[in-house]
């Protein structure tokens, strides 16, 4: 039986990759885990051949990769110590790739079989350590052998770079997760950074930049700020909310402007409202805007500004978006106030992820080209009452008339838009999310 404490959170491909989070046991002296035992029956010995043959730690840089390599025989069980990695793995026999990213305060043991092609990213910015447990020697008895190791470096000398910054939240970690679905054999990079960068700290910013510029190399990089503060209800014009929203993608693009790097930055054109004003929210990516509007031709011309509506997820922990707060009121029972004829264009973001991605990854001239880019993505409206009644089988509402003018057709019909895309349609993912929350 197994008897190192853990908790299996992936196996993948009948158990070539195996991801353990380890149980720890902390006290006024510190911190202690079993990583390996020799009666462990549920994971290490149950076949001779998963025997630990050495053990070795390695200290990864800031942003760099390891791998990728796979071996012919040698089975690898990786130790992750409390640090953010991102661990990929390719399995040549099915075409797909997986991933996982680890969490900083956690540790977790990773098991990885042949034929599987694997690799790891450091995503913070300090050095981390990394164990391996290897059931062959490198090099075999006294290094006289060959090296079991094939090696995949060279797929990443002329690939295109996905930098994701804010890759933890909402928008973030579906955008990531659509890059690593389409990515097969590394036929791109991506760099997800989830680090919060306070107020005016540049120089953090230059940090993050110098290490970037340290593992691209000559490769093209596309810089995508997804970092955002998703709470828009509670939202104030306060410091934090300018920094993230108006001044921090201004200073992401001078930078990427000085480097020749096309700069993605989302926007919103929906209208939040707070006592029939707009919000400190929906002022704040005003502003941002208009510095891009002001801001000199260079860094304009490696900018796109890419605008949603009323995005939303399917995790029913998430509720910071309009579905979200329809159940909540409706779960407690409220007359709801709302403009029956008012159009919403629910997005939800795994629609959204996978409809950019693939624009992207195809070298989208529209997103992609010189010159300084307005992108809406439009959803196919709903008005309030068909949301309520249809989707969330409800009447309790009363109506209200508008404070502020509609707005919706005008994101539709592209008003002060270079370009627009329909999206795809996200009827199934406003049931999912119901569904799910009702649970």
């Amino acid at each position: 039986m197994p008897t190192i404490a853990h908790n299996e959170i992936h196996s993948w491909w009948d158990g070539k990759v195996i991801i353990d989070e380890i149980k720890t046991f902390s006290d006024d002296r510190g911190l202690v885990c079993e990583l390996w035992r020799s009666d462990d029956m549920g994971r290490m010995v149950e076949q001779s051949d998963l025997r630990p043959q050495m053990a070795y730690w390695s200290l990864t840089k800031p942003l760099v990769m390891r791998g990728p390599h796979a071996h012919e025989s040698q089975t690898d069980w990786f130790v992750c110590w409390q640090s953010r990695m991102v661990y990929q793995f390719y399995n040549p026999e099915t075409d797909e790739m997986k991933y996982f990213i680890s969490t900083a305060d956690k540790v977790y043991r990773i098991k990885v079989a042949p034929p599987i092609i694997h690799s790891y990213r450091n995503t913070e910015l300090r050095i981390v350590m990394t164990g391996n447990f290897p059931t062959a020697l490198y090099a075999g008895q006294e290094k006289k052998e060959a090296v079991d190791e094939i090696r995949h470096e060279d797929k990443l000398d002329h690939n295109n770079v996905y930098v994701i910054l804010g890759s933890e939240g909402r928008l973030g970690r579906a955008l990531t997760a659509s890059f690593y679905h389409h990515m097969a054999m590394h036929a791109y990079d991506v760099i997800p950074l989830s680090m919060m960068i306070e107020p005016s700290d540049f120089d953090q910013l230059e940090e993050i930049f110098r290490a970037v510029d340290r593992v691209v190399g000559g490769r093209k990089v596309r810089f995508i700020n997804a970092a955002a503060l998703a709470n828009v209800q509670t939202a104030q014009a306060g410091t934090e909310l300018l920094w993230v929203n108006s001044r921090l993608p201004l200073e992401l693009a001078k930078r990427c402007a000085a480097r020749g790097w096309r700069f993605m930055q989302f926007s919103t054109d929906y209208i939040y409202q707070q006592d029939g004003k707009l919000s400190a929210y929906t002022l704040s990516k005003q502003e941002m805007e208009a510095d891009f509007n002001e801001v000199d031709n260079s860094v304009r011309a490696v900018s796109t500004i890419i605008r949603l509506s009323n995005l939303f997820s399917t995790d029913p922990k998430d509720k910071h978006h309009l579905p979200g707060k329809l159940k909540e009121q409706i779960t407690a029972g409220q007359t709801l106030k709302i403009i029956p004829e008012q159009t919403v264009g629910l997005t939800a973001v795994e629609v959204l992820s996978e409809f950019l991605v693939d624009l992207l990854i195809n070298n989208n001239q529209i997103l992609l080209g010189d010159g300084f880019k307005r992108v809406n993505l439009v959803s196919p409206p709903l008005t309030l009452l068909q949301l309520l009644v249809d989707y969330f089988k409800y009447d309790r509402f009363e109506t209200v008339k508008p404070e502020l003018e509609e707005w919706y057709s005008r994101f539709q019909q592209g008003e002060n838009a270079d370009h627009v895309f329909t999206l795809p349609d996200s009827h199934e993912h406003i049931l999912e999310y119901i569904s799910k929350a009702s649970n």
